[in-house]
């Protein structure tokens, strides 16, 4: 879309009920995963066309660790010598703690 098309902002939503799943299986193992990698994959594939045509990029591929994501997000754009590009995200919809924390699940839960 990004090659052929003429586009002002482009979105991809990544957040299945079976890729959620997945990124908490992931992000229990290992606490610095958690997010869609295919989604860096294709953001590493397209930056450069991204950046040359100013095209607004909005994903929800941060699942479970946005933080991360997004930290990843930016080491991709400064390997491309885009380091000058905003990036930002918005955390608060991980609630893995209370459900994989019993005595927090008892506190929330009465």
């Amino acid at each position: 879309m990004v090659t052929e098309g003429y586009l002002d902002a482009i979105t991809g939503d990544w957040l299945s009920e079976l890729n959620i799943a997945w990124n908490a299986i992931r992000k229990h193992d290992d606490p610095t995963k958690g997010y869609e990698v295919g989604f860096l994959e294709q953001l590493d594939d397209c930056i450069d066309i991204i950046t040359e045509k100013k095209i607004k990029l909005i994903s929800n591929a941060g699942a479970l660790n946005t933080p991360m994501c997004a930290k990843k997000a930016i080491e991709i754009c400064e390997k491309h010598g885009q380091g000058h590009l905003k990036i930002a995200y918005v955390e608060g919809d991980d609630i893995s703690d209370i459900v994989v924390d019993p005595v927090k699940q008892k506190n929330i839960g009465g």
